[in-house]
């Protein structure tokens, strides 16, 4: 999934000397680091339940995920078509500690059964249509929507979810550190793509895509934001700069649109009426400073609104309206039953002109749900959202903690929606699993906290 469906792999595709060593080094790492996670599960296997009782490695996995996720690059080995790389080993632990964990919690969870219908759709999906793909997809989205199992039981002590907080911001530095020295040229971009003509890199903070990147951001900033009101010093004002600079060089379209919402939903929820006026000013004053770079930039987007291109053309959003319709098509041609549990992974069943350009990425999480995991597996992940919503919304008049994660959730909700037309947020593990440890721990609050207005 990328922000551009066909990108440019740049104009120097080769691999110098250097970059040839420092890949020889990362999968030197890589591997070690592998070595202790099998050692690591080894003795959790061995002493289930301690991992059964330890709230440990749940806060030891939200931290930090976000540098787990910069070793995609290095593979350990091939397994059916799929590449099995550091962060797949990650994911199968996850699924494995969580299901124990959650069993443990099992009479505490009464808030999850819209989760684990959703998660047994798209489990029946698989079964029903099997493939590696689908396989793949599958462990993806458990290991995300795992921590709404787990998560919230971790987090619920306020000075817990604070630890949390600053640790999380503080290593979603590391990639926007590295954002900034691809920007310098010290290091290369991992992502190119064409802009009104040219050719430029895009930052990515090494991961593969600035998506990628962006998906920290609908979380890091609001815990920023949180952590501001807790009182954080310069350091963390810093780091919040420094992450709207870089979201700058992703020059992600998508992305700036859903994270002024968030700071606009932000003040909403606040009563800034103050505030949220003066960044409608800075908003217009900057629409007028940049009216040409803007212009140019959501150009793909002007022309799609207006009805200058077809929707099922090449063209229009930069081609995303063709892969849209050839998976709709191929969703289509199932039989009665796909259409209800869908066809199980993001590969399409026929001959399509994408199939043969190896295409594989619906970029519509909408799309991809339905076409994987039929109109039930849609509405299921629908009704969970919605669910999670509501309570959000009533737990604001809790607690001043279940109001603030309330906010934290209910600003990252719409983002994740808004990144959904463009992008599969639900098939990145990173890219879900905070959404879903801030809807856990929001349940969790309310269940500490007995009000007729906490659950709906």
């Amino acid at each position: 999934m990328t922000d551009a469906p066909f990108p440019s792999t740049g104009a120097d595709s080769g691999i110098s000397s250097d970059e040839g060593l420092l890949r020889l080094v990362g999968r030197t790492a890589a591997a070690a680091l592998m070595a202790l996670v099998v050692s690591i599960a080894y003795a959790a296997t061995a002493s289930r339940k301690a991992v059964a009782s330890s709230k440990g490695w749940v806060l030891f996995f939200l931290v930090t995920k976000p540098l787990i996720d910069l070793t995609w690059r290095w593979d350990f080995l091939k397994f059916s078509e799929q590449r099995v790389n550091f962060q797949a080993v990650i994911g199968v632990l996850i699924v494995g500690f969580a299901s124990l964990r959650a069993w443990r919690l099992r009479d505490e969870l009464k808030y999850v059964r819209p989760a684990v219908l959703f998660l047994l759709a798209a489990t029946i999906s698989v079964i029903y249509s099997p493939s590696s793909w689908a396989l793949n997809e599958l462990i993806r989205l458990y290991s995300g929507v795992a921590f709404f199992f787990v998560a919230g039981e971790a987090l619920r002590k306020q000075e817990n979810f604070d630890r949390f907080a600053f640790a999380f911001v503080a290593v979603v530095s590391v990639p926007v550190f590295l954002a900034f020295l691809q920007v310098g040229g010290l290091i290369p971009f991992d992502y190119w793509d064409w802009i009104d003509g040219q050719e430029i890199g895009r930052a990515t903070g090494t991961y593969n895509m600035p998506l990628s990147l962006v998906y920290l951001f609908i979380y890091s900033i609001p815990i920023s934001l949180y952590l501001l009101e807790r009182g954080g010093g310069w350091l963390l004002r810093i780091s919040l700069v420094a992450s709207f600079v870089a979201l700058g060089f992703t020059f992600h379209r998508t992305a700036f649109i859903a994270i002024i919402l968030q700071l606009i939903l932000w003040l909403l929820l606040k009563r800034k009426t103050v505030a949220i006026l003066s960044l409608f000013a800075i908003g217009c004053l900057a629409a007028v400073l940049y009216a040409g770079p803007i212009r140019i930039l959501y150009a793909p987007l002007t022309s799609a609104a207006q009805g200058d291109v077809d929707v099922s053309s090449d063209e229009f959003l930069r081609g995303r309206g063709l892969i849209w319709v050839t998976f709709l098509a191929d969703y289509a041609q199932g039989n009665p039953v796909q259409w209800i549990i869908g066809r199980g992974g993001s590969v399409l069943g026929s001959s399509f002109l994408l199939d043969e350009m190896g295409e594989n990425d619906p970029h519509n999480d909408f799309v991809r749900l339905l076409h994987d995991y039929g109109i039930l597996g849609v509405l299921l992940y629908v009704i969970l959202l919605g669910r999670l919503a509501v309570i959000g919304w009533k737990t604001l008049h809790l607690s001043p903690f279940s109001n603030a994660v309330a906010r934290m959730f209910l600003v990252s909700l719409p983002a994740v929606l808004i990144l959904s037309f463009t992008g599969e947020p639900s098939r990145y593990p990173s890219a879900i699993m905070y959404l879903m440890s801030l809807g856990s721990l929001m349940c969790f609050l309310a269940h500490d906290q007995p009000s007729d207005r906490a659950f709906p």
